[in-house]
């Protein structure tokens, strides 16, 4: 059996990987998973990876949907 994903599960995680489509494939997997677990330092990690602008677009971004 595969995994299930519900429809807003699937279409963030296109939206994002849209979103950093100029990034490596390892980074795009990062912030996935820091977006989906949210642990403690997950922001300065998420800064450190694309950058503190573009860290703040993608949060309000996805703090809209």
């Amino acid at each position: 059996m595969g995994a299930v994903f519900r429809p807003e599960d699937v279409r963030r995680r296109e939206w994002v990987r849209r979103a950093l489509r100029d990034l490596s494939p390892e980074v795009v997997v990062r912030v996935e998973e820091l977006l989906a677990r949210k642990e403690e330092g997950w922001e300065g990690e998420l800064e450190r990876l694309v950058g503190r602008e573009r860290s703040r677009r993608l949060l309000e971004e996805l703090g809209g949907r």
